[in-house]
């Protein structure tokens, strides 16, 4: 009898701490309070934007990108591919950020135009921005 009560108090205690599918609450502030907010329009896009095919791949370059906010430090580039249906992927190509200005896409989609994208990447007091996107461009 004793069993059964401590299991059926086992049972309430747990229903009733537990989020029963619903998100927890979460009573501690954990937020960053000196996050900047920068207007990502408002950052240089990149410009220049062209694609050649050289071999089987495909070569885009770009002209290199000046802030005007000295603060505003350039890492450098992100290129993205747009998808099948020419939507904008959430990840770009790269594993890590393009120093340089030219990046080689060595395995290009055969079956439709490859349309590119770059953007620059920026940092300001340890924090990481993505600027706006370059103009498409495409080749078959």
């Amino acid at each position: 009898m004793r069993h059964q009560k401590l299991h059926i108090i086992f049972i309430v205690l747990v229903f009733c701490f537990s989020s029963c599918g619903r998100k927890q609450r979460n009573i501690f502030n954990f937020s960053e309070t000196n996050k900047l907010k920068i207007n990502k329009l408002t950052l240089p896009a990149v410009k220049g934007v062209k694609v050649k095919k050289i071999n089987n791949e495909n070569v885009v370059e770009w002209l290199e990108v000046k802030s005007n906010d000295k603060d505003m430090k350039l890492l450098g580039y992100n290129i993205y591919r747009l998808t099948r249906g020419y939507f904008a992927p959430k990840k770009p190509m790269n594993s890590k950020i393009i120093t340089g200005n030219i990046f080689v896409d060595q395995h290009p989609k055969s079956n439709y135009p490859n349309c590119y994208f770059v953007t620059p990447v920026f940092s300001k007091q340890d924090q990481f921005f993505e600027g706006p996107i370059s103009q498409i461009i495409s080749i078959k």
